[in-house]
């Protein structure tokens, strides 16, 4: 259901998927999409003991489909991907995960109201998506070689900081040890 709610500019004004204002609306359907999906499951059933494995089933998830699709896709096109790419991605999809577990746990913790909890989760879940994908759209230029410039060391850096932020929240906010 998500992808298609992702397409919906595509299907209505046939915009281009690389557009900084496709990648800005496909990041905040996913992360909202995802973030309510990760609280109706942590409403359901539990506190943030639950809610950290329910942040390990969608970041492992996203890896597995992330992971295969990339691997289907430079296979059938023949393409030898470098170490460099696959250390790179392997920490992406580690940070992802990361960052699903914190911010279920913020989800799951009682500070604030629910929604207000699913709006922070949602903003950080989409500046997340969408440093990860405009970085990996706008330095296309490095793509053919696949080779990455200092930009994507940028944005890991950034997405990094946004997880230790997140998991600071959820320790201010009680989550751990508290």
């Amino acid at each position: 259901f998500q992808p298609l709610l992702q397409s919906i500019p595509k299907i209505i004004i046939d915009i281009n998927t690389m557009n900084i204002y496709f990648i800005l609306y496909a990041s905040l359907v996913s992360g909202f999409f995802q973030e309510t999906l990760k609280a109706l499951a942590i409403k359901r059933y539990g506190g943030p003991s639950i809610a950290s494995w329910v942040g390990v089933g969608f970041g492992g998830m996203e890896a597995v489909y992330i992971g295969f699709s990339s691997t289907l896709y430079f296979l059938g096109n023949n393409i030898l991907v470098p170490l460099k790419l696959v250390i790179l991605s392997s920490y992406e999809r580690f940070l992802a995960t990361v960052f699903h577990i914190g911010s279920s746990i913020v989800l799951s913790l009682r500070k604030y109201s629910l929604f207000t909890r699913i709006i922070i989760t949602s903003f950080f879940h989409t500046a997340i998506n969408f440093i990860a994908v405009s970085t990996a759209v706008y330095s296309k230029k490095a793509f053919p070689t696949m080779s990455f410039g200092r930009e994507t060391y940028i944005a890991y850096l950034g997405i990094t900081f946004l997880v230790i932020v997140l998991y600071l929240l959820a320790y201010r906010w009680g989550g751990f040890f508290g």
